[in-house]
């Protein structure tokens, strides 16, 4: 039985870097080069993934970006363990052109991190990097399909430090990285 989210969003603009549709190492997923069309078309998304690792100083376009938190519509169904996560975590939140229908970035999200520490499971995403001007729609849904949460565990077990993992860490930054949440429903609610 799932169990209801809703993205709650404010509207900056958008952003996303597609991380769903990876292919695992090794392969290769889409158009190979030909010496007619010597490389693949990338997506909208690829590209804002793109302008994100390799910023543009002069780009005053894609300076947009949406950002929120994704809360289960029943509280209840968050973990108990470890305290204090307070929204979903390991949702991917995607926002999709309204104009072409094309997904224009996207995000795993579920965390938020102020100096010193520690993460915070809250449920917040952002997604950067995209086109000033533009509107967009956002969803989020559980990765139980063509991701499978196990294929990024070593990109968030690095959110956290404890006394358990770093022998000295300071106690009150330390923190543990609750499981993926991979059986909620989304339900997008506007944002304001």
């Amino acid at each position: 039985m799932g169990r209801n989210a809703s993205p709650e969003h404010k509207l900056k603009l958008s952003i996303p870097l597609d991380a769903r549709l990876s292919p695992a190492p090794g392969t290769f997923s889409g158009m190979l080069p030909t010496t007619q069309q010597p490389d693949a078309p990338l997506g909208d998304d690829d590209r804002t993934g793109l302008r994100l690792l390799y910023p543009d100083p002069a780009d005053a376009v894609h300076r947009g970006s949406i950002n929120g938190k994704i809360f289960p519509a029943n509280p209840l169904a968050l973990p108990a363990s470890p305290p204090g996560v307070t929204g979903i975590f390991g949702a991917q939140v995607v926002a999709v052109d309204a104009t072409s229908g094309a997904v224009a970035g996207a995000t795993i999200g579920g965390w938020s991190c102020t100096a010193p520490g520690p993460a915070q499971f809250d449920g917040t995403y952002e997604i950067d990097g995209l086109a000033v001007g533009q509107s967009y729609t956002v969803y989020s849904e559980a990765l139980n399909g063509a991701v499978d949460p196990s294929q990024f565990d070593n990109a968030i077990v690095t959110l956290c430090r404890n006394t358990v993992s770093d022998p000295g860490w300071p106690p009150l930054q330390g923190c543990v990285v609750p499981a993926v949440d991979t059986s909620f429903t989304a339900r997008t609610r506007p944002g304001s």
